[in-house]
C-alpha cells in the first residue's frame, strides 16, 4: 500500500502551503495519469512500475478521466536518485513529459519531467477548512 504524506508549511504572513510527498508504492497500488491537452504522453527513462508501459515508449494520457494503471513494480526495487523538489536521493522511477505526433512519435517537453513516487505542491488558506486548494493561488490565513 501506498504511503503519502502531506506536509503543511505555513509562512510568517499566514501563506500556507500543502506538499504531497509520495513516499513509496507498492504492488497493486494504482496511479492515474491525466492531463489537461490532447497528445500528452509520457515516457519513462529507464524502468516503469508498470507492464502497461514500458521504457523508453511513449504512453499516451488521454485527458482527465483515465484509467489507472495498477503498480507491478515497487519503488523499493529502483536505484536512488536526487530528486530536485525535495532536494534529497529517494528510490523513484523517472519520466519524461511530452506529446505523440499523429505518427506515434514522442517529442519531450523542456524541463526535468517526473518522478514516480512523488507528490506535488498546492497552495491554500490555512485553517481554512472545505476549500479548494489550487496550485497557482495562495492565501492568508483567517485571523
Amino acid at each position: 500500500m501506498a504511503e503519502i504524506e502531506y506536509r503543511i508549511t505555513v509562512d510568517s504572513d499566514g501563506n500556507a502551503i500543502v506538499t504531497q510527498d509520495v513516499l513509496s508504492i507498492d504492488a497493486n497500488d494504482r496511479i492515474r495519469f491525466t492531463s489537461n491537452i490532447s497528445g500528452a504522453a509520457i515516457q519513462f527513462d529507464e524502468d516503469s512500475p508498470f507492464d502497461a508501459v514500458a521504457p523508453g515508449r511513449a504512453f499516451p494520457v488521454m485527458g482527465t478521466n483515465t484509467v489507472p494503471l495498477a503498480v507491478k513494480k515497487p519503488n523499493a526495487s529502483t536505484p536512488r536518485r536526487f530528486i530536485p523538489g525535495f532536494q534529497e536521493e529517494r528510490k523513484a522511477f523517472h519520466f519524461q513529459c511530452g506529446q505523440v505526433d499523429s505518427e506515434g512519435h514522442f517529442f519531450r517537453w523542456e524541463g526535468p519531467g517526473g518522478f514516480t513516487p512523488l507528490g506535488g505542491l498546492r497552495a491554500g488558506t490555512a485553517g481554512a477548512a472545505g476549500k479548494s486548494l489550487r496550485k497557482d493561488v495562495s492565501h492568508k490565513k483567517s485571523k
